[in-house]
């Protein structure tokens, strides 16, 4: 799936919530993770397998320190690794992280309640 059929889903507030376009929040695990942003990191990967801070930044129209602040949160936990590839790096699930199939599940669970 590209950025741009995910996009159509998916737009973002002025307060940089996710809504659907009928206006229903759907920051359904912003309690869990503790913020908005670190659960559109989470969504994105979980979309995609893969992603570039600025084009998670861009997708949801955050600020691009704040999405590297919490790329470097979700690797300081082992949660995603990260490997340079040209002049950016690019982020992915780690394998070797222990819950990452049960996140990744409860990620994929929170699709099916968006609109």
């Amino acid at each position: 799936m590209s950025p741009q059929s995910f996009l159509p889903i998916l737009i973002t507030s002025k307060r940089g919530d996710i809504t659907s376009k009928r206006g229903d929040n759907v920051d359904m695990l912003e309690s869990i993770f503790g913020n908005a942003t670190v659960e559109k990191v989470l969504l994105y990967l979980q979309n995609y397998n893969e992603g570039y801070a600025s084009e998670i930044a861009t997708t949801f129209s955050i600020s691009l320190s704040v999405v590297q602040k919490q790329l470097k949160r979700l690797e300081d936990g082992g949660i995603i690794v990260s490997q340079p590839k040209g002049r950016t790096r690019l982020f992915l699930w780690n394998p070797r992280y222990p819950f990452r199939e049960e996140l990744q599940t409860l990620l994929e669970k929170s699709f099916e309640f968006m609109p």
